[in-house]
């Protein structure tokens, strides 16, 4: 079963996981100014894409869920953006098209095995011209794993004409192997489902690892998207670098 959230209920995903996506291309547009040509990896329901070409960049969006992409579309439809999406795996991305700038936001989580770690790097690099840019996040190890100890439950409630969708995501600690173990549930309508999965954190050095070891230089990590928060301050880890030319 493919994860439901991502699936079933990708129609209701905004609505549940909320992000300051304004400030965000703020941080983006920023970093990647003189850039023209963007490869959204992972776009999910295309927010940034949407919001990025908006702001001029040229944008080719693409995730692993047609269902995500469908409502991306949409989205984009409405807004009447001029945006190319592609479905497919971040393990084999096209060699059509060559880009400026590569945005990747909280995907690689989901890439559990070391050498698939390795690989989706060099795929961002087969993917960029000479001198291209990255920005990417995932979740840093120290301090989400301090949070998820905390407060292992995360739980929301939202009207859907006149219904209640109840969602809930709860997370155990694999230590060893540097997992978030979790659980989602949805009810809506009678229905209920259920999705366990995992994801695996990063540490600053894995990341430069893999990243030089990949051909990326001038790699700025923060907090979050913004210069001023230092890395280990929060769960998050904001990557900025650029591919060798």
């Amino acid at each position: 079963m493919r994860r439901p959230f991502y699936e079933k209920y990708a129609w209701v995903y905004d609505r549940i996981i909320t992000r300051n996506i304004s400030a965000e291309c703020d941080f983006i547009e920023n970093c990647f100014e003189g850039k023209k040509t963007l490869f959204d990896a992972g776009c999910g329901t295309g927010n940034y894409s949407i919001a990025l070409t908006k702001r001029n960049f040229s944008v080719t969006a693409f995730d692993a869920s047609e269902s995500l992409l469908e409502v991306a579309k949409m989205k984009a439809d409405k807004e009447k953006t001029e945006i190319e999406f592609i479905l497919g795996n971040l393990l084999n991305l096209p060699e059509e098209k060559k880009f400026d700038a590569v945005l990747c936001r909280g995907v690689l989580n989901d890439i559990i095995g070391n050498s698939e770690r390795k690989r989706v790097f060099s795929e961002f690099a087969k993917v960029l011209l000479p001198g291209g840019m990255i920005i990417l996040d995932v979740r840093e190890w120290g301090e989400s794993a301090k949070l998820k100890k905390e407060s292992p439950q995360f739980e929301k409630r939202i009207n859907v004409d006149g219904e209640l969708l109840e969602f809930r995501a709860t997370t155990k600690l694999d230590v060893e192997n540097r997992q978030l173990l979790i659980k989602e549930e949805h009810k809506y309508k009678g229905n209920y489902d259920t999705y366990d999965f995992i994801m695996k954190c990063w540490t600053k050095e894995e990341l430069l690892n893999i990243l030089k070891h990949s051909g990326f230089l001038n790699i700025e990590l923060f907090g979050g998207y913004d210069r001023k928060i230092p890395v280990g301050s929060t769960d998050r880890i904001v990557v900025v670098g650029s591919l060798k030319k």
